[in-house]
């Protein structure tokens, strides 16, 4: 089970923690689709809270209200910092140049595809995910930061650098 899945999102309600049915209410009118003019997308976007439509469902209840009203408290007392959690905090990089390396066809990102005996070998993105890129090379990461950090010290004697 995925983590979102049990947490969910705080501004949203969302994730089974916080969901309102475990505490005997049915909650709708959350969201509002909207199209995106230029992609002709539907993204949905929140409702401010007082337009949402609640509807007391006791019989539906496994979780008493104290219960269900400690869980968001627990979840914010359990944040590494206190302030609200990102994605991007959340996952620093692990290697120095994992946001620089890029595709040299597309310009998409890099991922890793295995490891074997020579290191973690890393592919264009869009190649493995979608097919949109025609590069299906492989190379090894190491062999990467390898060649940007000989770069590097070859321009940074220079006083322009």
């Amino acid at each position: 089970m995925a983590f979102q899945t049990i947490n969910g999102n705080m501004s949203r309600g969302g994730g089974i923690i916080l969901n309102n049915l475990y505490a005997g209410r049915i909650v709708w009118n959350k969201v509002r689709m909207v199209k995106d003019p230029v992609t002709r997308k539907r993204l949905s976007r929140p409702n401010p809270k007082d337009q949402y439509k609640i509807v007391e469902a006791p019989h539906l209840r496994i979780v008493d209200d104290v219960t269900f009203n400690a869980a968001p408290a627990v979840k914010v007392e359990r944040r590494r910092d206190g302030t609200p959690a990102t994605a991007q905090k959340a996952r620093a990089p692990k290697r120095v140049f994992s946001v620089l390396i890029k595709c040299g066809c597309c310009g998409g990102g890099m991922s890793s595809n295995g490891a074997d005996r020579g290191g973690v070998r890393i592919q264009c993105s869009a190649y493995k995910e979608s097919g949109s890129c025609k590069n299906g090379r492989r190379v090894y990461l190491d062999d990467i930061e390898a060649l940007a950090v000989k770069g590097l010290r070859q321009h940074l004697p220079h006083p322009e650098a």
